[in-house]
């Protein structure tokens, strides 16, 4: 009997991969993923408690994301051993992405503390480059930018070297100096 129940929680396991993951001809989803990981979750399985976290950190269109879930799991996860997410807490880098535009907002730079938005006018920044200028002083890698923003990594390259090449400067660091973290 005990044999059939790990045996299950594996499948859990393995059934979410697959829709985390997008393997075996299943499409990417996270709100099933996220589903499979629970249950394994519950019985203490540290790697599923992990993804649960991730899934509700990165969200997708049917699951939303959370981050206060998100950091719960990761502490779920981090209790039981898992080495992952306790580097994922203790980075500090669980990314919350801006809040969108709405229709009536203009785009302008919000986080930066040392200029203001007229400094830029003059740079011609795309509504892109804004968004992407947000992000990368929130220290977030260029692949969760990417995944965020639901554009490619070499898209994300791309519009960082122009941002840097307007701003006139080299690197994130840099960035940072010039503009500070968020």
């Amino acid at each position: 009997m005990l044999f059939a129940s790990k045996k299950k929680i594996e499948m859990w396991v393995e059934c979410g991969d697959d829709y985390f993951y997008g393997l075996d001809g299943e499409k990417k989803d996270y709100e099933l993923a996220a589903g499979f990981y629970e249950k394994a979750a519950k019985k203490k399985r540290p790697y599923a408690a992990y993804m649960l976290g991730l899934c509700y950190e990165l969200g997708d269109k049917d699951l939303r994301k959370n981050n206060e879930k998100a950091v719960e799991w990761y502490h779920k996860a981090a209790q039981l051993g898992n080495e992952d997410a306790q580097k994922r807490l203790a980075s500090g880098k669980i990314f919350v992405p801006p809040p969108p535009l709405g229709d009536n907002q203009e785009t302008s730079i919000t986080n930066i503390d040392s200029a203001n938005s007229d400094d830029f006018d003059h740079l011609n920044l795309t509504e892109r480059e804004l968004e992407i200028f947000n992000l990368l002083l929130t220290d977030a890698p260029p692949k969760e930018i990417a995944y965020n923003l639901e554009i490619s990594y070499p898209t994300v390259n791309f519009h960082t070297n122009n941002l840097y090449r307007k701003l006139g400067i080299q690197s994130r660091a840099e960035l940072f100096a010039k503009y500070g973290r968020q």
